[in-house]
């Protein structure tokens, strides 16, 4: 399946759950959960295998708690300089 297809495919009410950047494609599935593909030079999508998505997501998560305690500290110095 390439691209084309898969917005073909996809009913239009839902092509908003499509989205592409750069060369990986996510598409949000009727069941809520995410999938992601690859394109490959050849406009071809592959799709990544569910254990790479879970760390993936993982990844992720750690990624807005450390971004929520960047955001303490910087509050945190706010408050000490009084801006």
């Amino acid at each position: 399946m390439n691209l084309k297809d898969l917005y073909t495919a996809t009913p239009v009410a839902r092509h908003a759950d499509i989205r592409v950047i750069g060369d990986t494609v996510f598409v949000k599935n009727a069941a809520g959960d995410l999938d992601q593909y690859l394109m490959g030079p050849d406009g071809e999508l592959w799709p990544v295998p569910e254990f790479a998505l879970a760390k993936i997501k993982d990844w992720m998560t750690h990624l807005h708690g450390d971004i929520a305690a960047v955001k303490t500290v910087v509050d945190a110095i706010k408050v000490k300089v009084g801006a």
